[in-house]
């Protein structure tokens, strides 16, 4: 009895982690590349309406949700815009927010912006207004940094009826508030015109880049600085060091007491912590923010010899 009891327990065993090793490999995430077989676009219900862009304003464009990667995964969506079926020529539209929601919000200026770019002009004297305009769209997906993983829809769909305007993007601006100027100037709308003979803007190449450059020149010794995405108030917008300490509502500058010049590069938060650098003389900086990674957002600066 004693023996049969033993190899009973066993056998349980055995069946347990058998069992445990077939679990597994049914249910392990594997990834392939997607088919686009059952990636789609989903029709408009507006398709047929007349549709004016407006600035300011968004429309929806609804993909069927992520390709098959074998497995779930947090997926980037974009949309592609073209005039023609055959998406010869083509546009990418980036949703607002994360981008990574298959009910994809499209900005009205980023589509006035592709049919512009479409008509290749650069002027609004040059702007032809072509009246409605039949529009394609199809989506696009991809695992950020996963290379294969790249699909489009299997389908497009259509506005029928859009009405653009003349609209070409302007480079991103990012403002520098700090006492390069002995005191600081306020990040306020009135202030707009001193600010921007200090902000760094992106260059007209990488325009939506979320890349800023420029050279700040600091006429006082130790200076002290941070940045702001938009005009309003000292307490909103506020992009300065990132730290251990960092809070959105704090203001507690940190210091670099061994930056006396050459490069030095920090992370970025959304934080009112200010850059101090009591040991750095008077001079100018060039500085380089990179926002394009909203998790990972950097600064570089190096001084100018």
């Amino acid at each position: 009895m004693k023996f049969t009891k033993i190899f009973s327990v066993l056998g349980l065993a055995a069946a347990i982690f058998g069992s445990a090793s077939c679990s597994k490999d049914v249910t392990d995430p594997k990834f392939h590349e997607p088919d686009n077989s059952s990636f789609t676009v989903y029709n408009s219900a507006f398709q047929d309406q007349y549709y004016k862009l407006t600035p300011g304003n968004t429309f929806e464009i609804t993909l069927s949700g992520q390709p098959d990667y074998g497995f779930s995964a947090v997926t980037c969506y974009r949309c592609e815009v073209s005039l023609t079926e055959d998406f010869k020529e083509s546009k990418v539209l980036v949703p607002v927010g994360t981008g990574t929601l298959s009910k994809m919000v499209l900005k009205d200026s980023d589509l006035a912006s592709a049919l512009t770019a479409f008509q290749g002009v650069s002027s609004p004297d040059e702007y032809q207004d072509l009246g409605e305009q039949k529009v394609y769209f199809r989506g696009q997906a991809y695992i950020d940094g996963v290379e294969g993983s790249f699909c489009t829809t299997s389908n497009y769909t259509t506005l029928n009826r859009v009405q653009s305007y003349y609209y070409v993007p302007k480079p991103g601006v990012l403002y520098v508030v700090g006492n390069y100027a002995g005191d600081w100037i306020a990040p306020m709308p009135a202030n707009e015109a001193s600010l921007m003979m200090y902000a760094l803007t992106e260059k007209t190449d990488e325009i939506g880049s979320k890349v800023y450059y420029g050279t700040v020149s600091f006429q006082n010794d130790a200076p002290m600085f941070r940045f702001y995405t938009a005009l309003g108030s000292w307490d909103e917008n506020s992009i300065g060091c990132a730290s251990a300490a960092a809070e959105p509502t704090s203001d507690n500058p940190q210091k670099f007491e061994d930056y006396t010049g050459g490069e030095f590069k920090h992370a970025l938060a959304q934080t009112k912590d200010s850059f101090s650098f009591p040991n750095f003389k008077a001079g100018s900086l060039n500085i380089v923010v990179d926002m394009s990674n909203a998790k990972d957002m950097k600064m570089t600066i190096t001084s100018v010899e």
